[in-house]
């Protein structure tokens, strides 16, 4: 192995170790309605709350990043999340458990859009997904 090949093997370790974080420019999104693959979905706990976010790439002026929405974790015909996996083909059901496994499984590549809207608060200025405005197109289509 050659001195090359090492220091990029070095490099391809660095980039995994879960210590280290790369740091980006900023990329701005704009206000306004926007496409976004889904790409994740995880819970979220504390001792007074407990969420589920979902996660989705977006593309920005050719460049990349990834922008997120949550949920209150509870499911039901009335609750956001709720609702969101009943637009997505899941079924309802009182009493049964959906696995957050099962859900990034089923929507994983998919395509989805949405209105993202800016806030300010406390910690500076940030763009949110308007919740009530994903739509999801299980075929690709928007």
């Amino acid at each position: 192995m050659n001195k090359r090949q090492t220091i990029e093997n070095k490099k391809a370790d660095e980039d995994r170790d879960e210590n280290i974080i790369i740091a980006h420019d900023v990329i701005e999104i704009p206000d306004g309605r926007i496409d976004g693959i889904f790409i994740d979905i995880q819970r979220r706990r504390s001792e007074i709350y407990d969420y589920v976010d979902l996660y989705f790439e977006i593309e920005i002026d050719g460049q990349k990043t990834t922008i997120k929405t949550g949920y209150p974790a509870n499911i039901s015909e009335k609750s956001g999340l709720g609702s969101f996996i009943e637009m997505c083909g899941f079924e309802i059901i009182p009493d049964k458990g959906y696995k957050l496994t099962d859900i990034k499984q089923e929507l994983y590549g998919k395509i989805f859009s949405f209105n993202v809207i800016h806030e300010s608060t406390v910690k500076g200025k940030f763009a949110r997904i308007v919740n009530s405005s994903i739509e999801y197109h299980p075929k690709g289509e928007n």
